[in-house]
């Protein structure tokens, strides 16, 4: 996948992996897996299971080297059961996006992450009810 989005390869493989088992499942150099640049593009990969989905994402060179696109985030803040969940989304690869409420005690499911092109991030947000609409005003995503 391009920093843009742009996805240069896609693919599905159904696996079995025991318990405590580790299995390659794919090898591929990074030409065959349609990566142009390694300044621009970078390996995701997801696994889903019954429990949920799990994410990863490589980057193929140092990250002073890498060209990173200007930012362009979209949130929602929405309630939910245990206080709020944030809703991240953006175009374009976001690296090290940071959550964070000054002032105020939040605990955040995560607080540090990269932002990949296309996937949603959702990251709730625990607080005490009489702070929610102050906390959804303060939240800072950097």
């Amino acid at each position: 996948m391009s920093f843009k989005g742009q996805i240069l390869r896609a693919g599905e493989k159904d696996v079995f992996i025991a318990a405590n088992q580790s299995v390659k499942v794919l090898a591929k150099s990074i030409w065959e897996m349609g990566i142009k640049s390694t300044k621009e593009d970078f390996v995701y990969a997801s696994l889903k299971m019954k429990e949920g989905q799990i994410e990863s994402h490589l980057l193929l060179e140092r990250e002073r080297n890498l060209k990173f696109f200007p930012e362009r985030l979209e949130r929602k803040v929405h309630q939910s059961e245990d206080g709020l969940e944030v809703e991240l989304y953006s175009p374009v690869f976001v690296r090290s996006v940071i959550l964070e409420v000054p002032g105020e005690s939040v605990e955040f499911s995560d607080n540090f992450f990269d932002l990949v092109p296309g996937v949603k991030k959702r990251v709730r947000l625990t607080c005490s009810s009489e702070k929610e609409g102050i906390i959804s005003d303060r939240l800072n995503i950097t």
